[in-house]
């Protein structure tokens, strides 16, 4: 059974995911820990190994991966473009 989430709850815990993302290892991080993580941290009574949050999770890990490969894509475009003096 989905669960109807208000936006400021999404919104704390995309929020939340993010940051704990930001400062850990993307080699060793996984979505079950980064859920259990941010469940600790929110003060929240919720469970986000419950379907509706976990798509919410999923969803927030998903948009960081893409955008943290574009941006390493970015910087080693850069590097390997010659200089010109």
């Amino acid at each position: 059974m989905e669960v109807e989430i208000d936006k400021k709850t999404k919104r704390e815990i995309k929020k939340t995911v993010k940051k704990i993302l930001k400062g850990c290892s993307l080699n060793t991080m996984t979505e079950k820990s980064v859920r259990e993580k941010a469940s600790a941290e929110l003060d929240l009574d919720i469970d986000l190994n419950d379907a509706s949050y976990k798509a919410i999770v999923s969803e927030c890990v998903e948009e960081f991966l893409v955008k943290a490969k574009a941006e390493s894509e970015e910087k080693r475009a850069q590097l390997q473009r010659p200089t010109t003096t």
